[in-house]
């Protein structure tokens, strides 16, 4: 199978930011991310098999690892301060958990596995959770009594809704979003490929990541507010994916690899070439406002695969291809 395929499955606001309210210029700008303080678990730097969420929130960096049946929780320093969950199926137990949110003094997981959300305080014990009748992709909490999971299509039955909000007693409230359908499940699994970040307002936002640089904007009932145009400043990645047919290939659009949203801005990892049909994580990171227009370019030292920004919005904390966790601080705009 394709490697991306299995990829694919910060911004600086106070005082002294780079990237002031308002800021403009004619042509995006470049910066520089500098590691500011190495992140340390037992003295080493903390590794990650499959990290699938990946998350600052309320001072405490926040990272789900599929392979490991397990949260790690850090502090904005980097330093390791818990771990909750563990490989099973009973209260707090997870099996292939796929997402995590975040929010006021609960963590909400997609356990995927047992085809369940759980829901549990920030030590780890369990509050209470509720069955879905799909495998949950994505998850993403607006209050305690709207909570969104995400599905991926298996392509095969045309067009379905991709996102599904319950109550914290698993009631179904709505359902929405459309996915992409094409009658090529190959394709069609990467072209519904998603990430879900909460916005402000209650709303929140829908990125795919290949094909079309489109951010969708929707509020708490599901209603599409807004479609963002991520400006020609934006490059796609063009790769050959395999259709499953005989050895054919389909072009496809890489638009990003991994993302965040942090105070009006969206910071998305832009992927790189592996070779022509296939990509990577990249060393750019591209920052958009909420218009789609492209404000600013960051360079890391390393391939960057996951990224957060802190509350302060001082702070990137960064994954990279080998699943090493770093922290970064952005330098002043390089010159055009």
């Amino acid at each position: 199978m394709n490697k991306m395929l299995f990829g694919l499955v910060v911004g600086l606001f106070s005082a002294g930011s780079v990237f002031p309210p308002g800021a403009r210029a004619d042509q995006p700008r470049r910066y520089e991310a500098v590691e500011v303080r190495r992140a340390t678990e037992g003295g080493a730097r903390p590794y990650f098999f499959r990290a699938v969420a990946f998350l600052f929130r309320a001072s405490e960096l926040w990272v789900l690892d599929l392979e490991d049946n397990e949260v790690r929780v850090f502090s904005e320093a980097g330093q390791f301060l818990r771990a909750l969950g563990r490989k099973g199926n009973g209260p707090g137990e997870f099996d292939m958990p796929t997402d995590m949110d975040v929010l006021g003094e609960r963590v909400y997981v997609a356990d995927g596995g047992n085809r369940r959300v759980q829901i549990l305080d920030k030590k780890g014990a369990y509050l209470e959770g509720f069955k879905v009748g799909f495998f949950p992709r994505k998850i993403l909490a607006l209050g305690e009594d709207r909570i969104i999971v995400a599905h991926l299509p298996s392509g095969r039955e045309g067009k379905e809704k991709m996102l599904h909000c319950f109550n914290r007693r698993g009631e179904l409230l709505w359902e929405a979003f459309d996915s992409y359908f094409s009658g090529n499940s190959v394709f069609d699994t990467f072209r519904n490929d998603i990430l879900l970040r909460r916005g402000e307002g209650g709303h929140f936002y829908v990125l795919g990541r290949s094909e079309e640089k489109n951010i969708f904007k929707l509020d708490s009932r599901g209603r599409q507010a807004e479609v963002i145009r991520v400006g020609e400043d934006y490059p796609l990645r063009k790769v050959a994916i395999p259709t499953g047919e005989r050895g054919k290939r389909r072009e496809l659009c890489a638009f990003f690899w991994n993302g965040d949203w942090h105070a009006g801005r969206f910071y998305l990892a832009i992927p790189d070439y592996r070779d022509r049909q296939d990509v990577k994580p990249g060393k750019e990171v591209a920052v958009v406002d909420e218009t789609g227009r492209v404000e600013a370019f960051i360079h890391f030292p390393i391939p960057v695969s996951s990224l957060s920004v802190t509350q302060s919005g001082k702070r990137i904390f960064a994954l990279d291809s080998q699943g090493e966790l770093w922290i970064f601080e952005v330098s002043k705009a390089k010159a055009p």
